[in-house]
């Protein structure tokens, strides 16, 4: 496929092809690749070499049998959108917290008990979606992580920012805490 392509590639979808890897040596060498979605598929391992791809902007690896996210990921320093949701993915790597462009994290739906704080800092400046919903982390969990705090913030004001200026559309991804709904009413109920 690199080959044919000569590098010039900049989407590649191969969602629902019952894949259970992606080649880690053709992978690098797609370096024009700006949007990678290899979602509904069998895969459960996302070789490092995706680090080499710099230009990559938006990664859909929903609904696969992933179990991690590399850390190489954080040298795809120009992403913008992450979704791996209806995995079975434990941990998040503290390395993303270096694709200061990263706006979207979609987690929902794996085993996931806890954020890496480096994540939620000033480190990754432009990080305001997180979703970890059906996951087992809990709002108070998330909420007490270090950092929080200015995560929070930076999503509270993406949010009014958005309702100013009407351009809201879908309030349900604008407004995704990360943890359960369940949860945060338990949580506000205590705060009362």
């Amino acid at each position: 496929l690199a080959d044919a392509c000569g590098g010039s590639l900049t989407v590649l979808e191969v969602d629902r092809n019952e894949l259970t890897s992606l080649p880690g040596h053709d992978l690098s060498r797609l370096t024009a690749l700006t949007r990678l979605t290899a979602a509904d598929n069998q895969i459960s391992c996302i070789p490092e070499e995706i680090g080499g791809l710099s230009s990559l902007r938006e990664l859909n690896l929903d609904r696969n049998n992933l179990q991690g996210l590399p850390p190489s990921l954080g040298n795809c320093t120009a992403l913008q959108e992450i979704s791996a949701a209806e995995n079975r993915i434990t941990s998040i790597p503290g390395s993303l917290a270096a694709c200061s462009l990263l706006q979207t994290l979609r987690l929902n739906k794996n085993m996931i008990s806890q954020v890496p704080p480096e994540l939620l800092s000033h480190a990754c400046p432009s990080l305001w979606m997180l979703d970890l919903a059906a996951n087992p982390i809990t709002a108070d969990q998330l909420r007490s992580t270090h950092n929080y705090a200015i995560f929070d913030e930076r999503r509270r004001a993406k949010a009014n920012k958005q309702l100013e200026g009407g351009v809201l559309l879908d309030s349900s991804r604008a407004f995704k805490e990360g943890a359960d709904s369940q949860e945060w009413e338990h949580w506000r109920a205590v705060q009362k």
